[in-house]
């Protein structure tokens, strides 16, 4: 994993390979996975380029079978009910610094590891598409989330409510979120490739 603040720039190698490139790529936070074998020495090079007016620089490297601690499937089994907090913070996102359009880097994972040890753990995630908007948007983008416990056969209404900023872009022209007259997309699901429910909302 690597990062930056703003517009400063960096190429990140791995063994020679180009594995980031931040100049020709959009999101500041980038993170790739590579196998390497036990033993050889693997030469890991960053390259950075300060142009904002912030310098901030982060990376970060461990293994995938660490990303999840394993004590997590033992705790949420042995919970009467388990809650996943899952979300960004600022630092995954700031004003400085996009935040992809997925969960951060294991959180499905262990979305997926707690709801297959408790069965009383539901997440429901809602995303929102603009494809209306006179500037490029997302296909769709996470605008609010919510946790409900459930027993075997129940059902729970649940509400999670979209705001002003969930239906808007940055306008740079104008240095202001706005949010342009029109229908946007809300998809419903667990997670971000297992949406099951859309409507369009005006």
């Amino acid at each position: 994993m690597a990062s930056t603040y703003g517009l400063d720039e960096y190429r990140l190698f791995i063994g020679g390979e180009l594995v980031f490139d931040r100049k020709e790529q959009a999101q500041p936070i980038g993170i790739a996975t590579r196998k390497l074998q036990a033993g050889p020495a693997c030469a890991i090079r960053l390259e950075y380029v300060h142009c904002d007016h912030h310098a901030r620089l982060g990376m970060g490297v461990r293994k995938v079978s660490e990303l999840i601690e394993p004590e997590v499937k033992t705790l949420a089994a042995a919970a009467d009910v388990a809650v996943v907090l899952a979300g960004f913070d600022p630092s995954n996102e700031s004003e400085g610094s996009d935040r992809t359009f997925q969960l951060p880097d294991g959180q499905d994972e262990l979305i997926d590891i707690v709801r297959g040890a408790n069965q009383n753990t539901v997440v429901v995630q809602v995303y929102v598409g603009d494809g209306h908007a006179p500037v490029p948007r997302p296909v769709k983008e996470l605008k609010g989330f919510a946790k409900v416990s459930l027993g075997p056969g129940q059902s729970k209404r649940m509400q999670i409510s979209l705001d002003h900023r969930a239906l808007s872009y940055f306008d740079e022209t104008a240095q202001q979120r706005r949010a342009e007259p029109g229908d946007f997309d809300v998809l419903v699901g667990p997670r971000h490739n297992r949406l099951s429910c859309g409507v369009s909302s005006r």
